[in-house]
């Protein structure tokens, strides 16, 4: 089963429809049908390519009186980075590289929400995304975008006008349409890769070790590098590597380029950064992100 996982399902991070240019998020949970991960979180397909993992809150009001009336929780903020949170809001700068210029630059804000703890690239299990009342970003609302693919629904939440949301990015959410509504406020910039140049026209021979170069790396707290193999959302095959912040390489062995099924044609090499907050609403945390993908086009080969 051959498939991108952008953002966030099973199946980064993006959920835009394939005639909309990159940016899936491996990091967005729309089109995921497969990802072999390798570690330890898909942007935009046509001229780029995917983007975008996941984190988001969720809360109990607490009543103290049956004559007080209820306020809603603040969420706890936390330095610590949890073992377990049930949500992504995201914002995402995707850029795709030709030759050595940048070029392609969109902006993708999103989120979603799990019934269970998401995995170690920031996705959701199949089947365990679940609704929400409401959520906003800077005053603007979020549209729902539900997507059934092999008996697999995923649900996100988007606001694709392409728009760059300005720092403060305050978000603004409710589990239910009836629920008290929780907010968060972040000032993370998106993080920066100055080497991207360093990312030249290259074949990838899966029968060889295939380095990807990650000096210039700055602001990002996380770093995944994915392999992507194929152009389509729907049929491309994916392996994805997490390394710490401080990396200047990242390797991908033959081993694991055989899980690329010796696919032969044009794919992708995509480093996704990220600068995160995760916060405490109720019982469950939420991983608040402002994420830089960049793309490139490489060629795959025996």
């Amino acid at each position: 089963m051959k498939g991108f996982f952008w953002s966030q399902v099973y199946c980064t991070p993006f959920f835009v429809h394939p005639s909309i240019t990159v940016a899936i998020i491996l990091s967005s949970p729309r089109y995921s049908i497969k990802i072999t991960t390798m570690s330890g979180f898909g942007t935009t397909i046509r001229t780029s390519l995917v983007v975008l993992c996941f984190t988001f809150l969720l809360c109990n009001c607490k009543k103290k009186d049956k004559h007080v009336e209820e306020e809603p929780p603040i969420p706890e903020p936390t330095a610590v980075v949890p073992s377990k949170y049930f949500g992504q809001f995201s914002c995402t700068k995707s850029v795709f590289v030709r030759g050595h210029a940048l070029t392609n630059t969109s902006f993708l804000a999103w989120a979603f929400f799990s019934s269970s703890p998401l995995d170690s690239l920031g996705r959701a299990l199949p089947n365990t995304y679940v609704h929400a009342g409401k959520v906003i970003l800077n005053n603007t609302f979020l549209k729902k975008d539900s997507l059934t693919i092999s008996n697999v629904t995923t649900i996100t939440y988007q606001d694709t006008t392409g728009i760059p949301p300005a720092l403060p990015l305050t978000w603004h959410f409710s589990e239910k349409i009836d629920s008290p509504e929780f907010s968060f406020t972040a000032n993370d910039n998106y993080p920066t890769f100055a080497g991207y140049a360093q990312l030249t026209d290259t074949t990838l021979k899966e029968s060889e070790p295939f380095i990807v170069p990650l000096d210039g790396v700055s602001g990002a707290d996380e770093i995944t590098v994915s392999i992507i193999a194929g152009t389509s959302a729907f049929t491309s095959t994916v392996i994805t590597k997490k390394v710490s912040s401080g990396s200047t390489k990242v390797t991908f062995t033959p081993g694991e380029l055989s899980k690329l099924d010796s696919y032969q044609g044009d794919g992708f090499v995509q480093i996704n950064l990220y600068k995160s907050s995760y916060f405490k609403a109720g019982e469950k945390y939420y991983r608040f992100s402002s994420t830089f993908i960049c793309s490139k086009g490489i060629s795959l080969t025996n």
